[in-house]
Formats: structure tokens, C-alpha cells, sequence
């Protein structure tokens, strides 16, 4: 069965999700959080056996989906559901109403006694544990139940104990598998999917150093905006992480101390637009560019600038390395060449609060002398913003190749400083050296 999900209340999304994938079994769920995206995605992919949607929406409204599909005669049935007293839903619509106090108890009750899952339910035998999506499980590092993958029809084996903590390489290494779904016991799915819901949209673990908070607090986000887009929460997430790190970023010796806890991790996206972060933040402060909006904005374009490419392979090409591009088949070559715009696109949400993320994304693969790309501009072409960004972002990308070896930045800075002559890009590179002489000199 193949069901369109319409909610912009991340939580409450995925609670709904994991309770139809537990009790229907084999159903293919597509979540979106805006009603123009719920009626693009019908209209190129028409097959949805239903559609559910919330009606407390924070933007656009069900109805805006509804007329869409009666005016077009579509057939495909819906449910909606709300928190608010509502009278009566549109003729042919079923209404749940979700009621937080009962734990949804009764909202899961009408929502499965509905005609149309009946002959999933009646065919639905007793189960011993639970299957629940692997991506739920980089909100927490913990969980209060053990975890198991499936081998066969009877054979579970339990990967993850009770209490214990677990990194993001445990997922990465299920993920490069092809594992989607860890199993749990029966008896704790309840809980597990309340705790979707009730507990924050990323829920760390104290024991976590501060670095490594903001690296998986990264992980997460980025998982999210290559799952549904980017929503409030997601923003919201991203504006309390960069908070810290543009206050950081103002510390002696943090980049020193980042660059060593970075070394020691594994993912390439995350420690990248982790660090990222941290080094446009410190040129801006450089700079002179005191103003907060600037460093958010390059603060999200660190965060989603690569968030396509989820193989890492790609992501870590630079213009130093695209002969190596040729290494891959012309699929992989094509979705290189277009993530700068792809990206970009996917953050149009930010852009409401924060202009010129999009340009900034969209621009981070341009060169000083055109030979860059989507668009081949030159530096006479390119914002200051976006000069400073590709700095950096040049700068990150050759600190991976050096293995984080920073003994000698300036190895890294005479390559660079012939490529970065002209225009902004000229006092853009002088901060970032300043940035790192003066990390080394407090040491």
C-alpha cells in the first residue's frame, strides 16, 4: 500500500509513520510537509492508495490538497486528523482526532479500524518483535530497549543492548548494508514510538563531549533534509547549533581543538560542514563582518551545501581532484555536477529567513577565473559572501587531504594564495591565514 503522509509536525509525522509500518506491515510511506508539495508529488507519481493528512498545518491548509483532487476527480480516499475540535470533515473525508492526554490511544484505534485497512489488519498475524525505520534512530544515542535485524522469517540477532550507547558508525555501518529497519521487541514498540513524538527531535546523550553533540546534531539534520526537505524543527535545530559554534568560533584555540576531535571521527558530510562552520565563522569575526545574519547564513550553507551527495566518495572532490570524477559512471558524474543546484533548491525553505543561502550553495563549486561550475562565474561575478565561502570551503576539502595535518598550514596556504588574487577573494584569503596564525600562536 502506498499512502502520501501531509504533516509539518516532524514529531508527530514520524510517530504516525512507525504505527502504520508496525501494525499494517509491508506499506510504503511518503511524508511531505507542504499541501503545493503533497499535489506535485501526486500529480507525477499518481498511485497513492491514500492520503493522510493533519488539518493543524502551520502553513498552507489541507483543504488546498483536497479541492485540488476534487476539482481533478481524483478517486484516492483520505483521512485527516487534528488536535482542535472540528465539527465535521468535507463529505467523504474520514476525521480522526488525536488526543495527546491518551497517548493517541484512541486516534490509533479509528485509524486501523478503517475499512480500508481491514483486510491488512484481518491478515496480520501475532508478531514477536516490531520492525521501526533505522532513520528514526539518529534523533538519540541511546534507547531503553535492545535492537535486533532480521536475518530470515525466524531469526533475529540482537546488534544493540538495553542502555547502551551507540555512534553514528553503528548506523553508517547497518546503512552501507542496505539495512532499513531495526527490530524491537514487541513489547517496547509502544514506548519507542511515544518517545518519537514526546522527546526532543534530537535527543543526546549528556556523556557526549560538546563537539561531538554539534557532529551528530549534523548527522541528524542532514538525514532529515535528504528524507522530507527541510522543516521548522530542522531550521530551528540548525539556528540553536550554529548559536553555539559562532560563539565559539570567537574562543582561542578552537579550531585546533575541533581539528583533533574531527581526526578522529569517520563521516566525511558531518565532520566537513561541521568544521566548515567553525572556519566561516572565524574569517568573518576576521573580517570585521560582526553582523550575526552573515554567519548564519554561511552557517547553513556549511550544514547543506553537499547534502545530495550521500556518497562521500563524491562529496569529498574538490577542483584539485575532478579528474577523478572520471572514475565514476556518467549517473554519478551528472549528480555531482548538479548538487550545487540540487542543494540549493532543497534549502529554499531556509531562504524565507536567511537570503542568499541558496546562492551561497549554489555557487560553492565557482571559480576565481570562471572555471568553476554550475554557472562558470568569476570573481567580478561572485557576492562576498560566497567568495568567503568558497575559500573555506577549498580550505576544509585540502585539510581532509592532509589527513587534518595542520603542522604546516602553510603548505595549504601556497597552493591557495595564487588561486585566491582577485577580487573579495584576496582579503578572504588573508583572513583565513590570520584565522590559523593566531589559533597556533595561543596554543
Amino acid at each position: 500500500m502506498k499512502v502520501l503522509i501531509l504533516d509539518d509536525n516532524d514529531r508527530f509525522r514520524q510517530y504516525l509513520i512507525a504505527t502504520l509500518e508496525e501494525r499494517l506491515g509491508e506499506i510504503d510511506a511518503v511524508e511531505v510537509t507542504k499541501p503545493h508539495l503533497a499535489i506535485a508529488l501526486f500529480e507525477s507519481d499518481p498511485y497513492f492508495q491514500l492520503v493522510i493528512s493533519s488539518l493543524d498545518l502551520k502553513t498552507g491548509s489541507f483543504m488546498e490538497v483536497f479541492q485540488h483532487f476534487k476539482q481533478n476527480q481524483y478517486t484516492v480516499p483520505f483521512v485527516t486528523y487534528t488536535s482542535d475540535e472540528v465539527e465535521s470533515a468535507p463529505p467523504g473525508v474520514d476525521l480522526l482526532y488525536k488526543d495527546e492526554e491518551s497517548q493517541f490511544s484512541n486516534f490509533k484505534e479509528q485509524l486501523l479500524s478503517l475499512e480500508l485497512f481491514r483486510p491488512v489488519e484481518e491478515a496480520t498475524v501475532e508478531i514477536e518483535y516490531s520492525r521501526v525505520r533505522l532513520f528514526f534512530f539518529w534523533r538519540f544515542s541511546k534507547v531503553d530497549f535492545p535492537l535486533y535485524v532480521k536475518l530470515n522469517d525466524d531469526k533475529f540477532v540482537k546488534v544493540l543492548h538495553a542502555q547502551e550507547e551507540y555512534n553514528s558508525s553503528f548506523l553508517e555501518k547497518y546503512q552501507e548494508r542496505g539495512q532499513k529497519y531495526f527490530y524491537v521487541e514487541h513489547t517496547d514498540f509502544e514506548k519507542f514510538a511515544l518517545s518519537l513524538y514526546q522527546k526532543p527531535l534530537i535527543n543526546l546523550e549528556e556523556g557526549l563531549s560538546p563537539i561531538e553533540k554539534k557532529i551528530r546534531k549534523t548527522q541528524f539534520m542532514q538525514q532529515m533534509v535528504q528524507s522530507v526537505g527541510v522543516t521548522e524543527e530542522v531550521i530551528e535545530t540548525a539556528e540553536a547549533s550554529l548559536q553555539e559554534i559562532i560563539a565559539e568560533a570567537k574562543q582561542k584555540k578552537t579550531l585546533s581543538k575541533l581539528l583533533l576531535i574531527i581526526e578522529k571521527s569517520s563521516s566525511y558530510n558531518s565532520d566537513h560542514a561541521t568544521l566548515l562552520c567553525y572556519v566561516t565563522a572565524a574569517m568573518c569575526d576576521e573580517m570585521g563582518w560582526n553582523t550575526r545574519r552573515s554567519k548564519e547564513k554561511l552557517g547553513f550553507a556549511s550544514l547543506f551545501h553537499d547534502v545530495t551527495l550521500v556518497d562521500s566518495r563524491l562529496a569529498i572532490l574538490n577542483y584539485t581532484s575532478m579528474e577523478e570524477l572520471n572514475s565514476f559512471d556518467r549517473k554519478a558524474q551528472k549528480r555531482y555536477k548538479d548538487h550545487p543546484l540540487k542543494c540549493a533548491e532543497l534549502v529554499k525553505e531556509i531562504t524565507e529567513k536567511y537570503p542568499q543561502v541558496d546562492t551561497i550553495i549554489s555557487q560553492h563549486h565557482e571559480r576565481p577565473d570562471g572555471s568553476g561550475f554550475p554557472y562558470g562565474k568569476d570573481y567580478n561575478q561572485l557576492t562576498p559572501l560566497s567568495s568567503l565561502f568558497i575559500v573555506a570551503h577549498d580550505f576544509v576539502s585540502q585539510v581532509f587531504e592532509k589527513n587534518f595535518d595542520l603542522d604546516k598550514p602553510q603548505e595549504i596556504f601556497d597552493k591557495m594564495i595564487p588561486e585566491y588574487r582577485l577580487g573579495h577573494f584576496s582579503r578572504c584569503m588573508k583572513a583565513l591565514q590570520n584565522v590559523l596564525k593566531n589559533d597556533q600562536i595561543d596554543e
